[in-house]
């Protein structure tokens, strides 16, 4: 808003104050909005970089295997080591890939022929992890690590989530029928 004066009179402290800062609002609201812009570009640039993607998987136990996803555009190195661990409910070595093959030494046993990834994950980005016969107790949170010397390079997390039979084990119960005996296998059953 500027004031009109005439030539004869000299302008008002008034006026010359709200003539400044009009003048500085001016200015200031461009470079305002440009800070808005760069601090925005900032954030997204840290989202994309350096925070650890997170996706969640659901499947029913009896399925023949789940996949955990994870797919990536960076150009791997071939001495790249892709490893997949878990966390809860106790550390452990889920599957490792080094060295253009697998690496299965410190695979936690309960693991074992259990895993499979693609043939040179690190030519085709596809660094999923495939889990034969899922269960309950695989439910919880997989973490990929790919590293080449001890550099990380990515990462990212999958949560499982098995749905279905809690826990199912096998015992034999006896039953004398008389001069034979039968035996019975029960499971036990519970779902969530």
């Amino acid at each position: 808003m500027l004031l009109i004066m005439s030539p004869t009179e000299p302008p008002s402290l008034i006026a010359l104050v709200q003539q400044f800062f009009l003048r500085v609002f001016l200015l200031v609201l461009p470079l305002f909005f440009l800070l808005v812009v760069i601090l925005t570009l900032v954030i997204l640039v840290y989202i994309q970089y350096y925070t650890i993607p997170v996706s969640t998987v659901e499947v029913k136990q009896g399925v023949w295997f789940v996949k955990l996803p994870f797919k990536t555009k960076l150009l791997l190195p071939g001495d790249t080591t892709v490893e997949w661990s878990r966390c809860d409910p106790e550390p452990m070595k889920v599957h490792e890939y080094r060295n253009g093959g697998n690496y299965l030494v410190r695979q936690d046993k309960f693991y074992c022929n259990r895993t499979t990834m693609e043939m040179y994950p690190q030519h085709t980005g596809d660094l999923s992890l495939s889990l034969r016969n899922p269960c309950f107790r695989d439910s919880g949170s997989y973490i990929c690590t790919v590293y080449k010397d001890r550099e990380i390079l990515t990462q990212k997390v999958v949560r499982l989530r098995v749905k279905g039979q809690c826990c199912s084990y096998k015992s034999k119960v006896a039953l004398a029928t008389g001069p034979a005996t039968i035996g019975i296998t029960a499971a036990v059953v519970l779902y969530n």
